[in-house]
């Protein structure tokens, strides 16, 4: 069946014992990378050129994916852009065998595995990934993908689930050489302590904002809306609030903000929320905003909810669920002062492309990305700060150069 058109059952994955899923062949000792063959750059840049064939040839996910194929195909074209080629030194460099990486996901957003999952692949790091419940088609697709470029590769590459309170979890992180883990803060902290000296990497909980200078709200406010609309906010690079810089211009990219996610939530498939416990939570922070004096509006069937607040210099709680906070503030310097301690919460500031042109461009301790491309990161976007490559790439036996 020809792998760019064919449709896909979705994946039902049964766990297994972690030790018989660490003894079979292609495991463990077995992962070590010997040559060129398993893995390494050609496997990578095929898998990169696989998808993204499949992208320009109309392919299509299977039907039970959970999030809209709209917004997945824009991430997805940016993580699998052209990479610059690194040639494998021909040898394994002291013998010695690759450690075998541990990645625990959260089921946030799709794409969440796969910068690990190809860096991995790219540097012949074997890999077993702990999908969560809620996201398991996007990392099987790749690992499918793998497969299909390079079996050998394949075999380095264990994709599997359990429930997240399952004592497999504990074992997998005692069987791994080095873990990364996503999920929320406490379940962070608690993998950690399974991990002990382990090289541990944890992402907890965080969130984004965006910062207007005010001048073309025509375009900031396209840029945003899609940022804002795309994965339901679940992840942490949807912005939460939107600090304006003079508050004159609240107003107009209010307005434009309003329009354009009314426009791009058709565009971008946006579902209805039916979830009860979604619902009342925002209504509940529609009637906090409206107290505090915010005009409040809303799309139909709440897919979406901005909370423009006229007068206001504090930073509104994140609520989530599609809802955005607009935020006047009157310069700049303004924008630490209302931050605050929060800064070590927030992983992504995006910007209007007028703003990082000013001599006042915002000092931020984060990442500064570009609006509209808040929630399509490329492969190479720190998170964190972390280099994610240069982390898994030591855990290499061999080496690249450019």
């Amino acid at each position: 069946m020809d792998p760019l058109t064919r449709q896909m059952d979705s994946p039902a994955p049964i766990p297994r014992p972690l030790a018989l899923a660490f003894s079979r062949p292609g495991t463990r000792r077995g992962w070590r990378r010997e040559g060129r063959g398993v893995g390494g750059e050609a496997a990578f840049q095929a898998v990169l050129a696989l998808w993204r064939e499949r992208l320009s040839s109309g392919w299509m996910p299977p039907a039970s994916s959970g999030f809209p194929w709209a917004q997945v195909k824009l991430s997805l074209a940016a993580l699998v852009a052209p990479q610059p080629v690194f040639a494998p030194l021909p040898s394994v460099l002291g013998g010695n065998e690759a450690k075998v990486l541990a990645l625990i996901c959260a089921g946030n957003t799709p794409l969440l595995a796969w910068p690990a999952m190809l860096f991995a692949l790219r540097h012949g790091v074997p890999l077993f990934v702990k999908m969560s419940s809620s996201e398991t088609l996007w990392p099987q697709l790749l690992k499918e993908s793998i497969d299909l470029v390079s079996p050998e590769a394949g075999e380095k590459v264990i994709c599997d689930i359990w429930p997240g309170e399952d004592p497999r979890t504990e074992q997998l992180i005692q069987l791994s050489d080095a873990i990364i883990a996503y999920g929320s803060d406490s379940s962070i902290s608690n993998l950690k302590l399974f991990a002990e000296e382990k090289p541990f990497l944890g992402f907890g909980h965080a969130i984004s904002i965006a910062i207007s200078g005010g001048g073309n709200n025509l375009l900031g406010s396209i840029l945003l809306a899609k940022d804002i609309l795309m994965y339901d906010q679940q992840g942490c690079l949807s912005p939460q609030v939107i600090f304006v810089i003079g508050p004159e211009h609240r107003e107009s990219l209010t307005q434009s903000l309003v329009r354009d996610l009314s426009y791009f939530s058709s565009r971008l498939e946006v579902p209805p929320r039916r979830d009860v416990g979604q619902c009342r939570r925002v209504r509940e922070a529609t009637e906090l905003a409206l107290m505090d004096g915010a005009e409040v509006f809303s799309g139909p069937e709440l897919r979406w909810s901005v909370f423009s607040y006229p007068e206001a210099d504090f930073f509104p709680e994140p609520v989530g669920f599609g809802v955005v906070s607009v935020v006047a503030l009157t310069s700049f310097t303004k924008l630490s002062e209302v931050v605050g301690s929060r800064w070590s919460q927030i992983s992504w500031v995006g910007f209007q492309p007028f703003v990082d042109a000013q001599e006042n461009r915002p000092n931020t301790p984060q990442s500064l990305c570009l609006a509209g491309r808040m929630q399509t990161p490329p492969l190479d976007w720190k998170n964190g700060g972390v280099d994610l490559e240069a982390w898994i790439a030591k855990l290499s036996d061999i080496g690249t150069v450019e």
